[in-house]
This record gives structure tokens, sequence and C-alpha cells, in this order.
């Protein structure tokens, strides 16, 4: 069969999508989907590219200073965070900050 000589010749790296490409280029036309149901029925599968396997998985923080985040008066407490995003051409930090007083707060509008 096409499909198996094509994805051995290839280091059985080739995928559904790829090996639908080289059937084209032969010159046998057929739907991308056959290919993708052919080979699952024969049990071939392409190499995965992507992120391994989660080996660790995060938990919440815990508190372990006791702070005291409800404030009894406006302005009391300030709480500050520091975020990093990457980029293609290297990084940038995020900080922002605000007063807790309301976790539900609304922006007062403004006289006119």
């Amino acid at each position: 069969m096409a499909i198996i000589e094509i994805h051995e010749k290839n280091y059985s790296v080739y995928g559904a999508h790829k090996v639908w490409m080289a059937l084209r280029r032969g010159g046998t036309h057929v739907a991308r989907c056959t290919v993708e149901r052919l080979m699952h029925v024969l049990g071939l599968r392409g190499v995965l590219r992507g992120p391994g396997p989660r080996t660790t998985v995060a938990h919440p923080a815990k508190d372990l200073v006791g702070r005291n985040l409800e404030p009894l008066a406006p302005n009391a407490i300030w709480v500050a965070d520091f975020t990093s995003a990457r980029w293609w051409g290297g990084g940038t930090w995020r900080s922002s900050s605000m007063g807790r007083l309301n976790p539900r707060r609304r922006a007062h509008p403004r006289p006119h």
C-alpha cells in the first residue's frame, strides 16, 4: 500500500498531512480525511512535535507569614504584581499596583 511505503520511507515520522502531500506529488489524488482514516486503521502516526509531558503541577501559594489583606481604611494596604512576558526578541516586565479596599470596587465617575 502506498501509505505504508511513504510512511516507512520517511523514517515513520510523517503524519497524515505530509503523507497526503507526498501522495499528491506522486500523482495519487485522494482526500486528506481518507489518508487520516487509513493511517488510523493501519496504526500509523507521525512524530508529535510539541511541548513534552508536564511533570510538575503548581500548587496554590500558602500565606506562610499570616498577612491580613483586609484594610481598615482606604489606602491602608496596597497590592503589587510583577509579571514577565516572553517575546521573540527577548522579554519584558509588566508591573501593576492597586489599593486593596474592596475586590469588587468600581471606578468612580469623574465630576463634569
